[in-house]
């Protein structure tokens, strides 16, 4: 058996981190530290927190704290850099985890010594949502390059909570967290799935997602499309190390998928003209890459791709 570090940031949490902290601290599995990052919370978050801490005082629960705001990459990289344990589990702070999780994720993993374990899912908060289901069996161990192309094909999710990871990959294999943008859990899986060279997953669910019920779809802003840019810019330079034709195939339809995305959304927003223009020119900049003339776009994502340029033509000249 292993030593777990479960991460947790914090910010603004006042209403959602006592249930957070607790699902942890009542977990079955008992070889864990629990790191939460106080990220120049305005609120009271780490006044409840601390008041859990002296009603638990057995259990394995740090605070670091960063002076200022530094945003949730930079805060998942501190607690990285402070754990102690032999795996990674994030968790974000308005979330909760069954109580069995980590003793799933561990039996996974002790049964199938791998680099990455991925648990389910539950949606709590809305019945009408739901998680898409995993699309791997929990019966087979993926490697090498079948990793990084489950990825690609969306067969398991992006976001960087609810993954079981070997802290060696961090710190070998430099996957940390981009600090100073947004959408960087797209980043960070995709790194994590080229430098992860086994994987298995977990039917069980493993972690609680809530839909806080004030939630309302935000409006994008410049940072999202210059992260976007980020991203899309950051993946490409990877792509040059990449030689096996199937995956690159996989990555430029993960790649167009993602031009739709910020097409689709960069037509409905609000932001100025002259910003607009110029972010849908650089974009158009990094989608001239060769790996995309090397193959052909679906005849769908075509029609979808052609139907989005025509209305952004229409709407920004």
């Amino acid at each position: 058996m292993f030593k777990v570090s479960i991460i947790i940031p914090v910010y603004n949490v006042s209403q959602y981190i006592e249930r957070c902290l607790l699902s942890v601290i009542n977990q079955t599995y008992k070889d864990i530290e629990i790191i939460l990052v106080d990220d120049a919370s305005p609120d009271d978050s780490i006044i409840k927190v601390r008041r859990i801490m002296k009603l638990y005082p057995d259990k394995n629960i740090s605070i670091v704290t960063h002076t200022k705001n530094k945003g949730l990459s930079a805060a998942r990289n501190t607690g990285v850099r402070f754990s102690t344990g032999d795996y990674l589990f994030f968790l974000d702070s308005d979330d909760a985890i069954p109580e069995n999780a980590i003793m799933y994720l561990v039996k996974k993993m002790c049964q199938n010594p791998v680099d990455l374990v991925v648990g389910t899912i539950d949606i709590i908060g809305a019945s009408s949502k739901k998680f898409p289901s995993l699309k791997l069996s929990d019966e087979k161990i993926w490697n090498g390059s079948e990793v990084l192309n489950s990825f690609l094909k969306k067969e398991w999710y992006e976001m960087a909570c609810n993954k079981l990871i070997n802290k060696k990959i961090f710190f070998q294999k430099n996957c940390w967290f981009q600090e100073g943008i947004v959408h960087e859990d797209n980043l960070w899986s995709f790194q994590i799935a080229r430098e992860s060279y086994t994987m298995i997953v977990c039917e069980q669910p493993t972690y609680l997602y809530y839909i806080r019920p004030q939630s309302i779809t935000q409006k994008k802003t410049e940072k999202n499309f210059d992260s976007l840019y980020v991203i899309i810019t950051k993946i490409l330079e990877e792509a040059n190390s990449i030689k096996e034709k199937k995956t690159l195939y996989l990555l430029c339809e993960y790649l167009w998928n993602l031009r739709l995305y910020f097409l689709k959304n960069l037509i409905k927003s609000n932001l100025s003209g002259d910003y607009i223009c110029s972010i849908y020119k650089r974009i158009d900049s990094v989608y001239s890459h060769k790996l995309f003339s090397d193959f052909s776009m679906p005849i769908l994502m075509l029609l979808k791709y052609k139907l989005l340029k025509y209305l952004y033509k229409a709407k920004f000249g």
